[in-house]
């Protein structure tokens, strides 16, 4: 059985792939794709094979494009991405992911969306916007975003998002996703003492880069329903 090696990669000038043998020894390099937008996550559906990317442009918005054919041609929607005309305008989409028949995205100013039809249209998931801590949300360095979004293992209802804030990174949220309602999305924040309380001493030499790239949250090769949180202080 033959498998196909290839790297997705997301840039400010558009996606790019990179096809390998089976051995990786040789490479070749295609791209830009999707219009040359700005690309912040690309991702593969494993129910369907597609790959899905997520990006936005400065002129145009944000938007989650789908390729069925391994990045030969490409289709995008926006449809749905955004807070309403009394909300704050939707930058761009940070994370792209798949999981159980549905496309959840994740955008700035942080939230989450997700899409039942295949990425053609989007809806609002609000029980997160909504949390009473949204008031205390302060973007870290690649400003206030929602950047994580890891799919429980075993639990279709649950998902993990990263919004990074204050220092205090994580939110558990359980989404129902029969609920057509959207509104029933119990998000828990990580609270003190669950995790660093401190910002370590910048060593002689050394700066913070004010464009830093946030923190991600990824699952981990283990049978349980840990959760590998990287989050670099300020």
């Amino acid at each position: 059985m033959s498998h196909r090696v290839a790297l997705l990669i997301g840039t400010p000038k558009g996606a790019f792939i990179i096809d390998g043998d089976a051995d990786r020894r040789e490479w070749s390099l295609r791209g830009p794709m999707c219009d040359a937008w700005p690309i912040h996550d690309i991702s593969v559906d494993a129910s369907t094979g597609a790959i899905l990317a997520g990006g936005g442009s400065p002129w145009y918005g944000p938007a989650v494009w789908r390729s069925d054919d391994i990045g030969a041609t490409w289709t995008h929607s926006s449809e749905g991405l955004t807070y309403g005309d009394g909300g704050p305008k939707l930058k761009t989409v940070w994370n792209v992911t798949a999981a159980e028949g549905v496309i959840y995205a994740g955008v700035e100013p942080a939230g989450l969306f997700r899409s039942r039809d295949d990425g053609a249209t989007w809806e609002h998931i609000e029980g997160l916007t909504n949390h009473p801590t949204r008031s205390e949300w302060v973007g870290g360095a690649g400003g206030l975003i929602l950047h994580s979004i890891v799919p429980h293992r075993t639990d279709a209802e649950s998902t993990m998002t990263s919004i990074p804030s204050n220092a205090i990174p994580v939110a558990a949220a359980r989404i129902p996703i029969s609920d057509a309602t959207q509104a029933a999305v119990a998000a828990r924040r990580y609270q003190p003492g669950e995790g660093a309380e401190f910002r370590p001493p910048i060593p002689a030499g050394m700066s913070v880069l004010s464009d830093s790239p946030p923190a991600p949250v990824t699952d981990t090769p283990r049978r349980d329903s840990r959760l590998a949180v990287a989050a670099p202080s300020p």
